[in-house]
């Protein structure tokens, strides 16, 4: 039995006798008051029926009934993901309750999940050939939702979750002489996506972002993209990050855009045939693949091109918070798997201690008293003898 503060209300939580948890609520409602209705209802009994009769009590106000995973998924993916969260990451969220999350937990009640049960659907998903990193996403989701289901009060604590260790992710990107050979293939061979694939190489924009770009977000003058929106499945919305943010252009993809057909109907620098947002971002696949193929390049993704901007900039030398700030990542953490291609980095680091390095005396080994090696005081400094010496107790121990 314990009296607790519980939606707003000071009650007392016990057990009945079919060993379901009860609650009742106070009649006084302060912290002390549900303490003294907590030692009533713990003193009462035969013999102290006038006592407890005394008291009048609300009627048994038993918990709410806790929800089957299966059944509260759905509310959850309404309520919670589609009002917080990107409509890519609904339609994902979405995608791995249906074809993981739910199967696996969906007839336990979301309190009778156990870390024991989270660990048998990790070892499910790991059998089944998916990796840690895989897994991992999925865990985060399973995580947010049993959050939430506390926010809501329909469980009082989560089960321990562990995630997986995972490799640093891999990927790959163009060297500065392999983009330049790229280019030119795409230049020679397919000359309407010569803007698309200039800006994505040397902005480092996301494919959505590239796709939600209109003719008022470029400044030929300022030499500027300014990226407001991204598109996905034919609607605008926020970039990733939810903050605009303007890069600059270099002077080549400059006269590349200046040199654009524009028809006056376009508001878009890549619309669809109808001249409105285009909806099918893939078919620009089909020229990335052809023209790597002819400059004897590997096959790399769309997203590849944002990794080789961002690891040209870190492989001469530029910081990695403006690469951050180029490519609109939130967190410096995302930005630093870029880290390890500034070039000399642990070298420059090291080679500080190369030359004449000054050895300073340690006390212990001077032959000196420390008092005396000690500074003069200055006007507004105390003298050291004037400290206290809470150091110096029997012993020499502290």
């Amino acid at each position: 039995m314990v009296a607790k503060k519980w939606r707003g209300k000071w009650v007392v939580d016990f057990g009945g006798e079919d060993g379901k948890r009860l609650r009742r609520v106070s009649p006084v409602q302060t912290k002390e008051g549900a303490r003294t209705f907590e030692r009533s209802l713990m003193g009462s009994g035969p013999a102290m029926g006038a006592r407890s009769s005394s008291i009048s009590t609300p009627s048994l106000d038993p918990r709410p009934e806790v929800p089957s995973f299966a059944a509260f998924a759905p509310e959850w993916l309404r309520t919670y993901a589609a009002t917080n969260n990107k409509p890519s990451e609904v339609v994902g969220k979405e995608s791995v309750l249906r074809v993981h999350l739910i199967p696996f937990f969906g007839k336990r009640k979301l309190d009778e999940i156990t870390a024991k049960d989270v660990e048998a659907f990790k070892g499910e998903k790991r059998a089944s050939g998916l990796g840690p990193k895989t897994v991992n996403n999925m865990l985060t989701i399973l995580r947010k939702l049993l959050a939430t289901a506390i926010d809501w009060e329909l469980i009082e604590k989560l089960p321990r979750i562990r995630r997986l260790n995972v490799a640093p992710a891999k990927f790959d990107w163009l060297t500065k002489e392999e983009a330049n050979r790229f280019l030119k293939a795409i230049d020679e061979n397919y000359p309407a996506w010569r803007p698309l694939f200039w800006l994505a190489l040397r902005t480092g924009l996301r494919r959505g972002e590239l796709f939600a770009l209109k003719w008022e977000d470029i400044d030929l003058t300022a030499t500027t993209v300014t990226v407001r929106h991204s598109v996905f499945r034919g609607r605008l919305y926020a970039p990733k990050g939810g903050k605009a943010r303007t890069v600059p252009l270099t002077q080549d993809v400059t006269e590349v855009l200046k040199q654009a057909q524009r028809s006056e109907r376009d508001a878009f620098l890549f619309p669809s045939k109808d001249g409105k947002l285009s909806r099918h971002q893939g078919h620009a696949d089909r020229p990335l693949k052809g023209a790597l193929k002819r400059a004897g390049l590997r096959p790399i993704r769309f997203h590849d091109l944002r990794h080789s901007f961002a690891s040209q900039l870190a492989s001469a030398g530029r910081s990695l918070k403006e690469v951050q700030e180029l490519l609109g990542h939130e967190s410096i953490a995302v930005t630093m798997r870029y880290a390890h291609l500034a070039p000399g980095r642990m070298r420059e680091a090291v080679a500080v201690l190369d030359g004449d390095v000054p050895d300073v005396p340690s006390a212990k080994n001077s032959e000196q008293p420390l008092e005396q090696k000690q500074k003069e005081p200055g006007p507004f400094e105390p003298s050291p003898l004037s400290k206290p010496q809470i150091f110096r107790n029997s012993g020499g121990r502290i």
